[in-house]
């Protein structure tokens, strides 16, 4: 996985773009403490055989600097979902669902 840092705020939350996201602030599910936001480039495969894809897509990598967790969540799923909808040409499902 291909990783690049931003500069980051005081929460250590930027988005995809480097800008920083001032909403979010994600909580250590292991230790509770804050943690960082880093955007990876990822790839992976869609599908099997002669039919399968390689999707990439840049996802936020959650990192606790005091316990040394890293982890995918929810938003990190969401945007790998809609890369599998944009390979398909199908919306993805509203927020929520």
């Amino acid at each position: 996985m291909e990783s690049t840092q931003r500069d980051l705020d005081a929460n250590g939350n930027v988005d995809a773009n480097g800008n920083v996201d001032a909403n979010a602030a994600h909580i250590c599910d292991e230790c509770g403490h804050p943690v960082a936001t880093t955007w990876h480039g990822h790839t992976f495969v869609y599908g099997l055989g002669e039919a399968a894809a390689e999707l990439a897509v840049r996802l936020p990598v959650r990192r606790c600097d005091h316990c040394d967790f890293d982890y995918l969540d929810e938003e990190g799923e969401r945007l790998k979902h809609e890369a599998v909808c944009r390979h398909l040409r199908t919306r993805p499902p509203p927020p929520g669902t």
